[in-house]
Order: C-alpha cells, then sequence, then structure tokens
C-alpha cells in the first residue's frame, strides 16, 4: 500500500477524474438557467456515478472494450478540466458560493474521515481496507463492492463470495471503482485509492444536502449547524468509511427530490424542463444501483408526483438572459 502522505494529491487527483466532467456539464447548464447553481456538484457526481455504471457494462462486454471506456472518461476529464480552466466565465463559475462552497466541503470531509482512518492499523501492515481500526472486527460487506469489480476485471464475474454470487449486490460503487481501474485494480494503490474514492462517494450527502437547502432557502447559518451536527456523529463518520453504500443512494435521492419538487425550471410557463425530469430520473435509477433500499423512498416519491397539481410547480427561468457558457 501506498504512504497515506500522498493522501492530498491522491483525493484531488480521483476527485478531478471523478467530477470533472460533470462539472463542466453541470456549469454549462447552469449558465443557460436550466439548473440552479447549487446543484451543479451533484449534478457533477451523478454524470460520474452514471459513467461508472456504463464502465461496469463495458468490462462485462469485453476487457479492451472496458480499457477503451476508461482511458475515454479519464481524457474526458483532463479536456473537461482544462476548459474550465481556461475560460473565465467558467472558472469564475465554479468559484461561486454554491460552487465551491459544496465542493469544497466534501472534499475536506473525505479528506478528514480518510485521514482518521488511516492514521491506525491493526496490525504491522494493512494488507486489506479492514486492516485499519476503525474497520477492523466488521463484516466485509464494505469490500464487497471491491471484490465484486476485482473479479469483474479480471474476467470472472460469477465468482461466489461468501456464498453471494456477485449480481446479488448493489453494482453501481463498482462500476465507480471500474472507473478508475489503472489506481483502484494496480497493486501498489488499490487499498488507499478503493478507500479515498468510496469515501468521497459517501460524502456527496454534504453537496445534495446544500442543494436541498438553498432550494428552502434556508440560510447558510442553518446549513453549517446541520452538516458539522451530521458530520461529527459517530453514524455519519462510520456509515462513510465503512464503505458500503448507504450514504450514496441518500444522496442520489436527496437530488431527486430537490430537482423534481423544488428546482425544477420552466422555460416557458407550463412547459417542462426536460433537463430536470431527466437528471432527477438518472439519480433515481442510479440511487436504485447504488442501494435498492431506496425503492421504500422513491415509490412514495413517485406518489407525489402523481397527486393532482404536484407534478407541474416549476420554477419560471430566473434571468431569461442568463450568459452563454
Amino acid at each position: 500500500m501506498r504512504s497515506s502522505i500522498l493522501l492530498v494529491p491522491l483525493l484531488l487527483a480521483q476527485a478531478l477524474w471523478l467530477l470533472a466532467p460533470g462539472l463542466l456539464a453541470g456549469l454549462l447548464l447552469a449558465g443557460r438557467d436550466r439548473i440552479p447553481a447549487h446543484l451543479v456538484v451533484p449534478v457533477a457526481g451523478l454524470v460520474g456515478c452514471v459513467s461508472g455504471y456504463a464502465v461496469l457494462w463495458a468490462f462485462f462486454g469485453a476487457h479492451r472494450l472496458g480499457n477503451v471506456a476508461v482511458a475515454g472518461f479519464a481524457a474526458a476529464a483532463l479536456v473537461s478540466a482544462a476548459w474550465i480552466g481556461v475560460r473565465p466565465t467558467l472558472r469564475a463559475a465554479l468559484l461561486r458560493l454554491d460552487v465551491a462552497a459544496p465542493l469544497g466541503l466534501m472534499l475536506l470531509l473525505t479528506l478528514g474521515y480518510s485521514a482518521i482512518t488511516f492514521s491506525c492499523t491493526a496490525g504491522p501492515g494493512a494488507g486489506s481496507v479492514n486492516a485499519f481500526c476503525h474497520l477492523n472486527g466488521f463484516t466485509g460487506d464494505n469490500i464487497l463492492p471491491q471484490i465484486f469489480a476485482d473479479n469483474i476485471h479480471h474476467g470472472d464475474p460469477r465468482t461466489v463470495t461468501w456464498d453471494w454470487q456477485g449480481s446479488d449486490r448493489p453494482p453501481l460503487q463498482s462500476g465507480v471503482q471500474l472507473l478508475q481501474a489503472p489506481l483502484t485494480e494496480s497493486a501498489s494503490w488499490r487499498i488507499i485509492s478503493y478507500e479515498v474514492l468510496t469515501v468521497l462517494l459517501q460524502a456527496m450527502w454534504l453537496p445534495a444536502l446544500w442543494g436541498l437547502f438553498r432550494a428552502l432557502k434556508v440560510s447558510t447559518h442553518t446549513f453549517a449547524v446541520v452538516a458539522a451536527g451530521c458530520a461529527c456523529t459517530g453514524l455519519f463518520f462510520f456509515n462513510s468509511v465503512f464503505t458500503w453504500p448507504k450514504l450514496l443512494p441518500a444522496a442520489l435521492v436527496v437530488l431527486t427530490c430537490g430537482v423534481w419538487f423544488f428546482d425544477r425550471r420552466e422555460p416557458r410557463p407550463n412547459q417542462p424542463n426536460h433537463w430536470s425530469w431527466a437528471i432527477g430520473g438518472l439519480a433515481a435509477g442510479a440511487a436504485m444501483v447504488a442501494h435498492s433500499g431506496v425503492v421504500f423512498t422513491l415509490v412514495p416519491i413517485v406518489v407525489a408526483l402523481l397527486l393532482p397539481g404536484t407534478g407541474r410547480r416549476g420554477h419560471r427561468s430566473a434571468s431569461p438572459r442568463s450568459p452563454r457558457w
């Protein structure tokens, strides 16, 4: 395992790899007033998750096809980061409070949780994620997505693990691991990169909560109190570092609710914004393949949408002359 001294550059590299294409897409949509700025970071996470799921199926098709998909997404991440960097309007948009704050908080939370986790091992060395003190002695559910991704990458997706077929467990997190296969499937980097990446995925609850609170017109002070209260509890810490995906699907469901009920913008009266419906639908689908238990939340959401008048509650475009980025 690589030294945890490299944690900061590793986190930044993995975050850019996962989020850059979605950040570009979210900034462009926000510039055209299709989504509010506070949904840019949640949308970036959604794009990364959906791309990971697509890469998983590419590896199912053929190992070479999977490698091509991984290389293609990595190239897209580099191009997206460069595009944001060279366009002044995009750089300015990235530094807006509604984008920079949730993005920075998510990275800081991931860094803090990961540093605490890597600070102590139960033995002389860490041969797996569960050798770290805070994860030692529990069930291996947190590494099941890693094992499934390893099996797919090695061409043995039907391999049984502890009486479980890989297909018995939700595949989204495995797909995101395969999205960064050059790191997560490397003998030297696989332990630390898997933990950092999956903690980052669980930390998506922070930008999702930011987006929901902004949509509800809740003050940033109240958000800070609620977010700090959540982040400092054992519930959020353990479910972030013990990376069986629970907070990730929760974040995706919060995004679904936000975009369908509070931030669905209509370009003209009674004219639906297809971007809002598409983002909400993708988030709901991604949540289902992240953890199917969210069905008990998604069913009431769909019922609420079908109630008379609920599905027509949208927001008019706030600025008809929004700058084109």
